[in-house]
């Protein structure tokens, strides 16, 4: 049987887009599988928490993350966030409401900043001299398990 005419343009046109669909949902699906995952948020994005051996992520995490004054700080930025982008949307709109919402952002932004460099400081000051070398390294588990290429080891650190 041969196609001809606007019959065959039709079935050409309709092949054509279903590759496009089966490539697109191949790549994604692909990519969510193998592909790197970008850091959850919280912890993660505060503290760039995949950079501190897993002994300092955790003590972290405890310091800041059971601390009734950094849940507070969090609530207290989560709403000024969504109150900044109701004076954006407001109508009429009020440039000192989005001031307003803007300064408190930065007040508890500043506050969380704070707190985490404090909690930094005294855990930093509790380590080991060998668990802190190890800052700033990725080890390759982790770049396999994120997707990423290995990156190199930490210097080895030879016994004098």
């Amino acid at each position: 049987m041969t196609l001809r005419g606007s019959w065959a343009i039709g079935v050409l046109v309709a092949l054509a887009v279903s590759l496009a669909i089966n490539f697109t949902l191949g790549g994604f699906v692909t990519a969510r599988m193998f592909g790197p995952h970008p850091p959850r948020g919280g912890f993660h994005s505060l503290m760039g928490d995949r950079h501190y051996p897993p002994q300092m992520r955790e003590a972290i995490r405890r310091e800041l993350f059971d601390d009734p004054q950094v849940k507070e700080r969090l609530h207290a930025l989560r709403q000024a966030r969504k109150d900044m982008f109701a004076a954006m949307r407001a109508d009429p709109y009020d440039p000192a409401a989005l001031k307003t919402a803007l300064d408190e952002i930065q007040a508890n932004t500043t506050a969380l900043q704070h707190a985490g460099h404090a909690a930094l400081e005294r855990i930093v000051a509790e380590t080991p001299a060998d668990v802190r070398a190890e800052i700033g390294w990725r080890r390759r588990s982790d770049d396999h398990h994120r997707g990423g290429p290995p990156r190199d080891e930490p210097p080895s650190q030879s016994p004098e």
